[in-house]
């Protein structure tokens, strides 16, 4: 999927410099635009296609987009056991898709954190699955059945809402990306930043 932003193009937005379109309230059970974050976005003219990284908070998402960004300091890496990134965050890369368009990266606010409420965690997916060309959902360690269960809970939230908006009646037919047949690709990644392989794998490393 890919999303096009006219606008008259005041500055350019600078490469590898995340920041922040969408918020959460004071109280975590909704979420704002960010005026300055459309702002800059209106400032691009062209195509670009959204790679969304979204999972559990503390699971490696900001490591895994600055390998995506190609630098380890794009996206801050949190040292806190309190989620670090906030609401959704768009970042400009140098990175081209196979049409031309510029590949931007989304980074978005970690699930199942403290005081936050599973509907909150839906929402975030359902932007992220929104406006992604692609879907990244990472995770640590191990795919277990629990963890099976969480994303499809986020999945069917997501498909909920698509279904509920297409269905408002509304004079103007509704816009592509919120049909249901457009669920974005989904890519599962497992980071794994402690465990070692087991003796008989080990000669695979090489």
């Amino acid at each position: 999927a890919l999303l096009a932003f006219a606008g008259v193009v005041d500055a350019e937005i600078p490469f590898n410099q995340p920041f922040q379109v969408v918020r959460p309230t004071a109280n975590h059970t909704a979420m704002l635009p960010v005026p300055e974050g459309l702002q800059m976005l209106a400032r691009h003219d062209g195509q670009i296609a959204v790679v969304s990284v979204v999972g559990p908070y503390h699971s490696g998402k900001s490591f895994l987009l600055n390998a995506l960004a190609g630098d380890p300091g794009v996206f801050q890496i949190g040292r806190r056991t309190s989620p670090e990134t906030m609401g959704i965050w768009l970042c400009r890369t140098s990175l081209k898709a196979s049409d031309g368009s510029e590949v931007w990266l989304m980074d978005s606010e970690g699930f199942f954190g403290p005081g936050v409420s599973e509907s909150y965690d839906a929402k975030i997916f359902t932007i992220a699955s929104l406006l992604g060309g692609h879907l990244v959902y990472n995770t640590v360690k191990i795919i277990d059945q629990q963890a099976v269960n969480l994303l499809e809970m986020l999945a069917r939230r997501a498909q909920l809402f698509r279904t509920r908006s297409s269905a408002e009646p509304t004079s103007a037919e509704a816009p592509e990306f919120l049909s249901v047949r457009s669920f974005p690709p989904l890519t599962w990644v497992v980071e794994d930043f402690v465990q070692e392989l087991p003796e008989e794998h080990r000669a695979d490393e090489d």
